[in-house]
């Protein structure tokens, strides 16, 4: 038994077994929309972590000048 495709179909099958120029150019420029959009995401999450870790640092900073100020403080009031 063979196959055979009616003249409709078998047209519209060959004109389509590809894909065109077109197809292939929405689907690069949507690759390229995605891929800027998570390079931004990415850019401003690391800026975020940047700027929670240099707050974080002087944080730790003005503790450790508050604990030397109490040394300092505590050495001269038990000279007095």
């Amino acid at each position: 038994m063979e196959f055979r495709m009616s003249p409709q179909y078998s047209a519209a099958f060959l004109r389509h077994r590809g894909i065109h120029l077109a197809e292939l150019l929405m689907a690069v420029a949507m690759m390229g929309i995605v891929l800027a959009v998570l390079v931004l995401a990415f850019t401003s999450i690391k800026t975020v972590n940047d700027l929670a870790n240099a707050a974080n640092r002087m944080v730790g900073t003005l503790e450790r000048a508050r604990t030397i100020q109490n040394i300092i403080v505590g050495w001269h009031g038990a000279a007095q």
